[in-house]
């Protein structure tokens, strides 16, 4: 009984902006109640602070967010501050916990937003590199009574193996030309340009 007196009072001093008469009947309403069940379910408007098992008014419409904004809700603030039972969600559920399935909602639905983009992203890079090697083919053919339409399946042949070899073998050749003529001494051509046809 007595840890309760030292703890009203404490919780009364950190409560001194609240001075009317309604404040001080709503604090005594809250504070005799004795457990958590009855606290959070109360027509008082009170939260419930486990560490020091005291019913506490909550002032100006408050609700299991009020710690965020209200440091000395409880009569330990250090301890108890974001443990607070409010009637949104009964005795089970303290501002931690909704705070903690609020952030991971959020956590898991962000998750499968970047997931799905990323999906998004790697479908159209896919649909780019290997795309389709097959379609539909409409030809028109020139015959003795006129032109005529032909359809078939058309199918585009991969460079494979031996091409890519023989695309980077002609790479090569063009840049070892490229450097032969760039080698070439300018001054050279000018003495075979200059020789006389008939020597």
């Amino acid at each position: 009984m007595e840890d309760r007196e030292i703890l009203m009072e404490r919780f009364l001093g950190s409560l001194a902006r609240n001075k009317s008469e309604d404040d001080d009947r709503h604090l005594r309403q809250c504070w005799r109640i004795q457990d958590c069940g009855h606290c959070v379910s109360s027509n008082h408007k009170c939260g419930w602070c486990p560490y020091s098992s005291t019913c506490v008014p909550l002032f100006n419409r408050g609700h299991l967010l009020s710690p965020i904004y209200d440091a000395q809700i409880c009569p330990m603030p250090w301890q108890e501050r974001w443990e607070l039972r409010t009637g949104t969600f009964g005795c089970n559920c303290s501002t931690t916990t909704f705070l903690a399935a609020i952030i991971t909602c959020i956590s898991t639905l962000t998750s499968l937003l970047i997931l799905w983009i990323i999906w998004k992203v790697l479908k159209y890079v896919f649909s780019a590199v290997f795309a389709p090697r097959g379609g539909w083919r409409i030809d028109v053919v020139d015959e003795i009574d006129g032109e005529h339409w032909r359809q078939g399946v058309w199918v585009r042949k991969g460079i494979g193996f031996t091409g890519r070899l023989k695309n980077a073998w002609r790479r090569i050749g063009m840049l070892v030309k490229t450097r032969n003529e760039d080698d070439i001494d300018p001054q050279m051509l000018v003495v075979e340009e200059s020789r006389p046809l008939l020597s």
